[in-house]
C-alpha cells in the first residue's frame, strides 16, 4: 500500500493517523525454515545492508511478516535520511561494522502474517492489536535478554478529534502524516499521506521510538 500526497487534513472517527518518518520502506519477513528477508516496497533485498534488521527478523514467530520504515537516528534523535542513503552506498565489507556503531531500527506500522495467520483481510483495528502484541512478545527478555530491540510501533491515533493536539504534543511534532482508513484490509496501491497541519515544516523527534547509541 503506497502513499498519496493530499493538502488538507480530514478529520472523523473513521481515520487513524500515524507520523510518516523520514526512512525506507521495509517488509520484514520470518520464513519457514528460520530464513529471515527484509525487502523493499519494490522487492529488493535489503538485508545485506541493514544485517541487524534481519538479526531483530530472527525474535519473529515463522511465518510472520510486518511492514514499516526503516530509520536511522541522528545524534539529536531525530530521523536521518541522509544516514540511510549512505548506507546503502557502503561496501558490504564494511556494513556490519557501521551497523553496530550505528544501527537502524524498523518502525513497524502494520502486520500481515502472523505465525502463517493471514491477516491481510483483516481491518486495520484489527491488525494494530496484533501488531503491538507480536512486538511486544519479540521485546520480551525470554526472546532477547541483552540487546535493545529493533523492532517498535509506529505511534498511531484512532479518530480524528485530537489530530492537532496530537502532532503538537510530540517533541517538534511531525512533517507528515498517515492518513489511514480504520476499517481498511491490507492490499497493495494506494494510502492516503497527509501534510502536518503545522505553520513550517518540523521534523517528528524519534525519542524513544529509537534506542540510544
Amino acid at each position: 500500500m503506497l502513499a498519496q500526497l493530499e493538502a488538507q487534513l480530514p478529520t472523523g472517527d473513521v481515520w487513524q493517523y500515524e507520523p510518516k518518518l523520514d526512512g525506507f520502506r521495509g517488509l520484514l519477513w520470518n520464513r519457514a525454515g528460520g530464513i529471515v528477508q527484509l525487502l523493499s516496497r519494490n522487492g529488493r533485498d535489503l538485508g545485506p545492508w541493514f544485517p541487524e534488521l534481519v538479526q531483530a527478523g530472527q525474535t519473529l514467530s515463522p511465518c510472520t511478516l510486518i511492514d514499516g520504515e526503516i530509520v536511522i537516528a541522528d545524534q539529536d534523535g531525530y530521523a536521518d535520511f541522509s544516514a540511510m542513503q549512505t548506507r546503502l552506498t557502503e561496501a558490504r565489507a564494511h556494513v556490519s561494522r557501521i551497523a553496530r556503531e550505528r544501527a537502524a531500527v524498523l518502525v513497524v506500522f502494520d502486520v500481515l502474517d502472523v505465525a502463517s495467520r493471514g491477516l491481510m483481510d483483516e481491518p486495520l483495528l484489527s491488525r494494530r492489536p496484533e501488531l503491538e502484541r507480536l512486538l511486544a512478545d519479540a521485546a520480551h527478555p525470554s526472546v532477547r535478554p541483552t540487546a535493545p530491540t529493533r523492532l517498535r510501533p509506529r505511534p498511531c491515533l484512532v479518530g480524528g478529534g485530537n489530530v492537532a493536539l496530537w502532532t503538537r504534543t510530540m517533541t517538534r511534532s511531525c512533517r507528515l502524516l498517515a492518513r489511514k482508513t480504520a476499517s481498511a484490509k491490507w492490499r497493495p496501491g494506494p494510502r492516503w499521506r497527509l501534510r502536518c497541519p503545522a505553520a513550517r515544516y518540523r521534523r517528528w523527534r524519534l525519542c524513544r521510538q529509537l534506542p540510544a547509541r
